[in-house]
């Protein structure tokens, strides 16, 4: 019976893979490669790259039931978007991240309808958030009953069930520490990836199509989108990704390792310079006062000044011109934040800001309607916006379309999210102190990185970043006793 229960389960996994590279080599021949034969090559090539990667990691595969497995590749292509392998289908566009979501949401309802022990809700120590969520789905839904475009309104509350849907994933799946270990590494491996993406941009001016500068002969086209619509999506994941990364420095033993993280956080800062996007300069700077001033020790504060007074000391006498050439380029980028004369940047995030204040009050505080934040900002607006629609703060957007309530709820849960996450961080040890402190630290750099990109609501990494905090923080209070269990061996 052991061996038949064994060869059930290898064929679970030998078909999850197959579908997976079979829908991989599909989407990628018919959007991308037409009749191309070299292209159909390629498809073939990525086929094969699938199968080999199923090979290479088969012993974890094999440790995992096919829907742990299914949510992997889901975070996986998460990271990616509809940056690689898009296929418009009517008025919907389909990609990995999308046709794996179709994969993994009726198995999961399966799952948790088949009372299937993995999927309980006795064991959820976070209902008071899972409860928030499912609440916001249901305004959402409602809100569509006055929201003045239902066209937007059904657009985003696709957006929003989705978002919400990996939260619910990952907290009821993902129940060990190994599930968040791994969590942390891949996010590691994937920013690295997008940075190198970004650097590709940087140097041969090429971009996927999703991007604002793909196929446009702009001399904007050295700045690096990566994966994203715009340079302000990208060094928004950039501010929020560079803390994962800086956890692993703050926290690993091996020299090797420690070399490798400084390597990648140096690479990262040198991106976000390209993309010139002031929120996130500001934003990595408060984590950074943040993470100095709550998660090192004094011994590593007498380092970190001891080494930056010594670095600075040599730059300055060694290159000075270069030295203040540089501030003063970052103080002429910073003092474009007190620029609000009219037709600005700063003065239209103004005006912004404004209509939606008027938004929210003449709805009664309960909000325009799932997604109309936009549509009310272009028929709408009292005060001028020189055509920008998107009000650009995550903030500001979910308050004009939810109303008071969702976004007071939003706010609170906001900031339990870091509560919980330090106190984790001071009770734990190894790998859970490491993914606390690179979750809070993360989530006070979201603060302001949320209010660079147009809106938040359609980029991955927000809702994975709230899954991760949720799921880790609902897998430590499941443990006996709630502060005082060790962790596995620190790395």
């Amino acid at each position: 019976m052991l061996f038949i229960k064994v060869q059930k389960n290898l064929i679970y996994q030998v078909f999850l893979a197959s579908l997976c590279s079979v829908i991989l080599g599909w989407v990628l021949s018919n959007k991308l490669f037409s009749a191309n034969s070299e292209k159909v090559l390629l498809a073939c090539v990525l086929f094969i790259t699938a199968v080999l990667i199923f090979i290479v990691f088969k012993p974890f595969i094999y440790s995992n039931s096919p829907l742990e497995n299914l949510l992997y590749l889901l975070i996986i292509s998460s990271f990616f978007g509809p940056a690689i392998a898009s296929v418009n289908v009517g008025p919907f566009s389909l990609f990995p991240y999308r046709i794996l979501f179709l994969m993994v949401l009726p198995l999961f309802f399966i799952k948790y309808f088949q009372r299937d022990e993995i999927l309980t809700w006795s064991k959820i120590k976070v209902k008071n958030i899972i409860w928030f969520h499912i609440i916001w789905i249901f305004y959402a839904l409602t809100s569509l009953s006055w929201a003045k475009s239902i066209k937007a309104g059904i657009v985003d509350f696709i957006f929003l069930f989705i978002g919400i849907s990996l939260i619910l994933f990952i907290t009821f799946i993902f129940k060990k520490e190994r599930d968040y270990l791994n969590l942390f590494y891949i996010w590691i491996f994937m920013f690295f990836l997008l940075l190198v993406f970004g650097l590709i941009n940087n140097l041969t001016l090429i971009h996927f199509p999703v991007s604002r500068f793909y196929g446009i002969d702009t001399y904007q086209k050295s700045i690096p989108t990566s994966v994203f619509a715009n340079e302000n999506d990208f060094a928004s994941f950039i501010s929020i990704s560079f803390f994962v990364v800086l956890a692993l420095w703050n926290n690993s033993k091996k020299l090797l390792i420690k070399a490798g993280a400084m390597g990648i956080l140096l690479f990262a800062l040198y991106i976000m310079s390209l993309t010139s996007s002031r929120a996130n300069y500001i934003a990595i700077l408060m984590g950074l006062a943040f993470w100095f001033l709550m998660f090192t020790t004094r011994q590593v504060k007498r380092y970190i000044a001891t080494a930056l007074l010594c670095v600075s000391t040599i730059v300055i006498v060694l290159i000075p011109e270069k030295i203040y050439s540089g501030f003063t380029s970052i103080f002429s980028l910073l003092a474009t934040l007190t620029n609000t004369v009219e037709g600005s940047s700063v003065n239209i995030r103004i005006n912004l800001i404004k209509n939606s204040i008027n938004f929210i009050s003449e709805s009664f505080g309960l909000g325009i309607g799932t997604g109309n934040s936009e549509y009310y900002m272009k028929e709408f607006g009292k005060y001028p916006t020189h055509t920008i629609v998107n009000i650009h703060n995550w903030w500001i957007e979910t308050m004009v379309n939810y109303g008071i309530l969702i976004f007071a709820g939003y706010l609170l849960l906001y900031m339990g999210l870091i509560y919980y996450l330090f106190y984790i961080f001071r009770e734990a040890s190894g790998n859970s102190r490491m993914i606390a402190e690179a979750l809070c630290t993360a989530l006070i750099a979201f603060f302001l990185a949320s209010i660079s990109p147009s809106s938040q609501i359609t980029l991955n990494y927000l809702w994975l970043l709230f899954a991760f905090a949720i799921g880790f923080i609902n897998y430590w209070k499941s443990k006996d006793k709630f502060s005082s269990l060790k962790s596995e061996e620190s790395i």
